[in-house]
């Protein structure tokens, strides 16, 4: 990477030039150092915007691109236009107006970052223009009502009367002009009688984006988790932000993720090199395509995703070892029971691999109870059997998110339907749990500990119902692990079911209850409070009264020397 001479006399000679450039600006105001502000070559409006830009059909386009030639594509109100990267190396910012909106498309070829802004700022309509400056190797615009410089990626203004404006960044998409014109037939192409006379067929940038890997400017800032042109696609959503690299994508792609509590999906194309970010609605979210070293110089916080975070290819791996692995430890079992544990397996496997967790958290059922709310309106039956099964499935097959689903049970079905609803799903999805233990491993576990183990079984039966009212009533007790052991004893199913049944009606009610004002509930631990713990406690407590009373009542008819 170039970086700037450490010679004194140098430094002062291009400080004093930086102030003759900026005394156009009026810089008295300013969120960044302006010793950070540098000279990019040309000077104020050397490099011409496009303020009256003219436009080709699809149809005429033909004649000045090319199906591979990029370009940055734009949909507002149905319309759609595309602007090709190679009029944008040589103009750096269109000011359009498109479905009634007026924007501002740009381009700096220095950081591979083209970005679309609403032009509506701080209440004004600006035009914006080339200010020759830069800021972190980044385009500094300036607008021609106030002659404040704004930056492209940072999209804020960061000298003169704006500063600390925002811009709002549209939904772009760099691509090619076949990808873009396959989606968008009817599109616009931005013409090349701009006005100016420029050889759009010649790349001023060619050897900068395809030599070596230095910059022509220096940045504060670089990390070396990926090459300083790496090109990847960045996502910003509040004070949380991400990196996407393309040659990760190339791999792994697409990948389900999310950031605060907006889940989404990364796609990309591999022929077209076209990345783009859809939410759960499918709707595109605005981003920024453009140089890794561009996006971590303004993004210093940001996560990076690598292939290897992939959920797809760990699941998939994940799913072979699991596979081999009950193989091996079936190998003396029945093929049915092996059937069943290969099953189990890959429908866990198949859950973690759709990235379906996400809708299981505390984000996507709020992001979806309205859309939960409305279906439940329409079709009630169904809504009801729907969320059922899905419960049954989640706990017969131990998948997270069981707690979460209570909760949504009394948002969408208010607290005393949805603590029913949900009791049917648990006690099912529990019973299955139950059985499949039972029918996989049972006679494994007799046959090698069923002498160690006899008597736990016969105290356990005793007083069954007793105990698994105690384990159900009793929060410490994990769920999960409850439906799997009980199945490795001697408790008859019926006496399992009727416990659960009735052991899971408190706590069912109370995440229910909680569920029915959802809006307040920040984290599963907003739900349960110390005291409600305790009251589960004591209630786990009074199962066990009458097995500890017959306990004691035995010990005191039994002949003494029986007594230990």
């Amino acid at each position: 990477m170039r970086t700037l001479p450490e010679n004194r006399g140098v430094k002062l000679f291009i400080l004093l030039g930086l102030l003759i450039l900026l005394s156009g600006f009026d810089t008295t105001r300013h969120s960044i150092p302006l010793d950070e502000i540098r000279p990019g070559g040309p000077p104020k409006n050397g490099i011409p915007s496009i303020d009256r830009p003219r436009f080709l059909s699809a149809k005429d386009a033909p004649a000045e691109i090319k199906p591979g030639d990029r370009v940055l594509g734009l949909t507002l109100t149905g319309e759609a236009r595309a602007y090709p990267i190679a009029i944008l190396n040589w103009h750096e910012i269109v000011n359009d107006t498109l479905g009634g909106q007026a924007v501002v498309i740009t381009y700096c070829p220095l950081c591979g970052t083209g970005m679309v802004f609403d032009a509506q700022a701080g209440g004004e309509r600006l035009s914006f223009g080339v200010s020759g400056l830069l800021y972190q190797s980044d385009v500094l615009l300036y607008d021609r009502k106030t002659e404040s410089l704004w930056s492209q990626i940072k999209a804020e203004a960061v000298a003169g009367p704006m500063t600390g404006t925002k811009l709002h960044l549209l939904p772009s998409t760099h691509t090619t002009w076949a990808k873009w014109i396959e989606a968008h037939p009817g599109t616009q192409v931005l013409s090349r009688d701009t006005g100016h006379r420029r050889d759009y067929d010649h790349d001023p940038y060619y050897s900068y984006a395809n030599g070596s890997g230095d910059l022509m400017f220096d940045v504060s800032r670089v990390n070396p988790v990926l090459p300083l042109k790496e090109i990847v696609i960045g996502i910003r959503i509040g004070e949380a932000s991400k990196a996407y690299a393309f040659s990760d994508l190339e791999k792994a792609a697409p990948v389900s993720d999310r950031l605060g509590r907006v889940a989404f999906t990364v796609h990309y194309d591999s022929e077209s090199r076209t990345a783009l970010i859809r939410d759960t609605k499918g709707k595109e979210l605005p981003t920024v395509v453009g140089y890794w070293f561009a996006w971590f110089a303004f993004h210093p916080e940001t996560q990076v995703f690598k292939e290897n975070q992939s959920i797809h290819g760990n699941i998939m791996k994940g799913l072979v070892f699991l596979v081999f692995a009950a193989a091996f430890f079936a190998s003396g079992i029945s093929r049915k029971k092996l059937a069943l544990v290969v099953l189990l397996v890959a429908a866990i496997a198949l859950f973690y691999y759709f990235d379906l967790a996400r809708y299981l958290t505390l984000e996507g059922i709020k992001d979806n109870l309205q859309s939960l709310q409305d279906y439940y309106a329409r079709n009630t039956p169904g809504m009801i059997l729907g969320f059922i099964g899905v419960y049954i499935v989640v706990v017969a097959l131990s998948l997270p998110g069981a707690s979460l689903l209570t909760l949504t049970a009394g948002a969408v079905f208010g607290s005393l339907p949805g603590t029913l609803v949900v009791n049917v799903g648990a006690t099912v999805g529990a019973a299955l749990a139950f059985l499949a233990a039972r029918f996989v491993l049972r006679d494994w576990v007799e046959n090698r500990f069923g002498e160690k183990i006899k008597p736990f079984n016969e105290g356990f039966s005793k007083n069954a119902l007793n105990y698994i009212l105690f384990l159900r009533l009793v929060p410490v007790f994990p769920f999960v692990l409850v439906n799997l052991l009980s199945g490795l004893t001697q408790l008859r199913f019926g006496t399992y079911f009727i416990g659960t049944m009735v052991g899971i009606l408190p706590g069912s009610f109370v995440y229910a209850n909680a569920g029915s004002n959802l809006a307040s509930i920040d984290s599963l631990s907003d739900v349960v409070s110390a005291p409600v713990l305790g009251a589960f406690a004591l209630l786990g407590l009074f199962a066990l009264i009458p097995t500890l009373y017959n306990h004691f009542k035995n010990r005191k008819t039994a002949p003494k020397e029986m007594i230990p």
